[in-house]
C-alpha cells in the first residue's frame, strides 16, 4: 500500500511485575489503524520478525512485535496469555491505535501462541500462524493443554501458512489442526507450500525461502484487510 512508516521504535510495557520490551512499526500519516501483536519464535527477537513489525506499518497497519521472553525464555502458557492482553491494552493507550481492531501473528513457538491467544482471547479479529505449533511435544505445568485440545474456543478467523517439508512442526499435525477447525465450523484459511521447511518466512532461519516467504506474507495482508475492512 505503501502508507511509509516512522521508523521501528523500541518500546515497553507492564504485564504484572515484568516489564516486556517490544518493537513497534506504524504508519507515517496521522490517523488511527487496526493492529497486529506479533509473537516470535523460541530464539527470541530477530532482525527479521523487527522488520516484520515496521513492515505492517507501510502496510497500513501498526505492528507490535512484544519480546516474550523478557522475564524467561520460556515462560508458562497463562502468563503469555497475560503479556498479549497486557499488549493491547498498551496499544488501545495509543492515539494512533483503533482498539477495536486487534489481531495476532505469530512465527514458530509464537505460530502456535496464536492459536492459544485466539483460544483465550476472544477480542482478536483474526490470528495468523506461520509455521505454528498445534500440538507440543509434550505437556507439563507450564504447557498443559495442546493448543489443539481448545480450538473449539477460536472464534476469529485463522490464517494458517506452513512448509509441507516442516520437519519440527510436521505438515499431518498441521492437517490435523485444519480436519479439526473444519469439524468445528470454524473459519480458516490453510496454505501449505511444497518442498519448504520450518520457519520459512524468517530471512534469519537457515529454511529461509524468499519466494514462498514473499507469497505468504501477501496472504497475510490480504487476510488482515478482510478480517478488518471485510
Amino acid at each position: 500500500m505503501g502508507w511509509g512508516i516512522l521508523g521501528g521504535e523500541d518500546v515497553e510495557f507492564r504485564s504484572g511485575e515484568t516489564t516486556i520490551q517490544a518493537h513497534l512499526g506504524r504508519p507515517a500519516a496521522p490517523g488511527r489503524y487496526p493492529a497486529v501483536i506479533m509473537l516470535h519464535g523460541i530464539n527470541g527477537p530477530s532482525p527479521g520478525t523487527r522488520r516484520a513489525a515496521e513492515r505492517l506499518g507501510d502496510e497500513g497497519y501498526v505492528g507490535l512485535l512484544i519480546n516474550w521472553q523478557s522475564r524467561e525464555k520460556d515462560p508458562p502458557d497463562s502468563e503469555l496469555m497475560q503479556y498479549i492482553a497486557d499488549a493491547a491494552a498498551f496499544l488501545r493507550r495509543q492515539e494512533y491505535v483503533d482498539g477495536d481492531r486487534i489481531a495476532v501473528a505469530g512465527y514458530c513457538r509464537g505460530g502456535g501462541l496464536v492459536y492459544l491467544a485466539l483460544e483465550h482471547h476472544p477480542w482478536l479479529r483474526a490470528g495468523i500462524a506461520f509455521h505454528g505449533f498445534p500440538f507440543y511435544r509434550e505437556l507439563d505445568a507450564k504447557k498443559p493443554q495442546h493448543p489443539y485440545d481448545l480450538a473449539e474456543r477460536i472464534q476469529a478467523p485463522v490464517l494458517i501458512l506452513h512448509g509441507a517439508a516442516d520437519d519440527r512442526a510436521p505438515a499431518e499435525d498441521v492437517y490435523r489442526m485444519a480436519q479439526r477447525l473444519e469439524a468445528l465450523g470454524k473459519t480458516f484459511m490453510l496454505k501449505m507450500y511444497s518442498g519448504t521447511g520450518h520457519a520459512f518466512t524468517t530471512p534469519d532461519a537457515g529454511a529461509y525461502n524468499p519466494v514462498a516467504a514473499s507469497d505468504a506474507w501477501e496472504e497475510a495482508i490480504k487476510f488482515l484487510h478482510r478480517a478488518f475492512y471485510g
